[in-house]
């Protein structure tokens, strides 16, 4: 029995909508590298007489202040946030609220991805955009709340005015990456919507 016009057009239409898996499937796996990258210091000390961070709020640290509302604890799931509160209050509880909801959106963003590839559901790539923007947005924030702790006088008093000292943040780096999970998802979206029409 020859194939009907409908059913050609509905197998090529599932055939567009299976191309359209690489890009969840790449988005997932730099959204993976992102959530890594938070582990970077959102917040430290960098000093160039010891080549290194001396202490340091990664991203995942102030995904547990933030949820804690613990901003003085000392520990693993802390880092040093304590030490920076006692200087920079305000930018602390900053930092711990955006960095607590960018670190929120990257995993649904990751979630949200890895079920558009594995469910073979590009409709997904839709809210994985949205997600992904926010964190973005999120991360820059969280990055801003960061750098804000250097107007406090924790060089001054902390690091005693030591000119190797200064503040770092890292959190341009997962939000760069960012970047490219937006643009494979906008793609991947724009592609979805004109496969409806």
């Amino acid at each position: 029995m020859a194939e009907t016009k409908a059913a050609k057009r509905e197998r090529a239409l599932r055939a567009k909508k299976q191309k359209l898996l690489i890009f969840p499937k790449i988005g997932a796996a730099i959204n993976a590298v992102v959530l890594a990258a938070c582990f970077l210091p959102f917040l430290g000390i960098y000093n160039t007489d010891i080549q290194g961070i001396e202490i340091q709020v990664n991203g995942w640290n102030a995904l547990f202040c933030g949820l804690s509302g613990q901003y003085t604890a000392t520990g693993a799931l802390y880092g040093n946030m304590d030490i920076f509160n006692y200087y920079a209050t305000d930018a602390c509880h900053s930092l711990g609220l955006w960095g607590m909801i960018a670190m929120i959106l990257l995993v649904v963003a990751f979630a949200v991805t890895l079920a558009a590839a594995i469910g073979k559901q590009p409709v997904l790539c839709v809210p994985a955009l949205a997600l992904n923007v926010l964190g973005f947005v999120a991360l820059v924030l969280a990055y801003r709340s960061g750098m804000a702790v250097a107007q406090s006088d924790i060089i001054e008093i902390y690091c005693q005015s030591n000119p190797a000292c200064s503040v770092e943040s890292y959190a341009t780096i997962p939000a760069v990456l960012m970047i490219g999970c937006i643009v494979l998802h906008a793609i991947a979206t724009v592609k979805f919507f004109k496969l409806k029409k």
